[in-house]
């Protein structure tokens, strides 16, 4: 769930640093004069957004933040460190890590996979066994 929202917010730097007439800028900073139904406002997503820099980053004022490169940076690699994600992205510490998951992803499958193909010639031969005393009786 973590890197899902350090993508959102990695998303919205992005955003912020788009040009004004981009959609996505003006879909983030629009403010659509219709009126609203009753009850609770809906979330927006730059609600999401603010509530996961709130809770990641422990920072305010996240737009102006964003629209400077490196200080973004510097704060993502801080939250990623500090919620046990790598600075790179994902679950993997380092790319040791990572390399060592896929290998042994790719081990087990390619081990599952020979397996159901010897079940697979096991039960042909089995078949035809039982097909040749069926024709061929004693």
């Amino acid at each position: 769930m973590e890197d899902i929202k350090i993508r959102r917010l990695e998303w919205a730097h992005h955003i912020i640093r788009m040009e004004e007439e981009r959609i996505p800028k003006k879909v983030l900073n629009g403010n659509f004069h219709t009126t609203r139904p009753v009850g609770r406002p809906r979330n927006r997503w730059a609600d999401v957004v603010q509530r996961d820099v709130l809770q990641l980053l422990e920072t305010k004022g996240w737009r102006r933040r964003a629209a400077n490169r490196d200080e973004w940076r510097r704060i993502m690699r801080e939250a990623k460190v500090r919620k046990g994600l790598s600075a790179m992205g994902g679950i993997y510490g380092c790319m040791f890590c990572m390399f060592l998951y896929n290998f042994v992803n790719y081990v087990f499958y390619f081990y599952v996979y020979v397996f159901l193909l010897l079940c697979t010639v096991l039960y042909i031969l089995y078949s035809m066994h039982q097909l040749a005393l069926f024709i061929y009786p004693d």
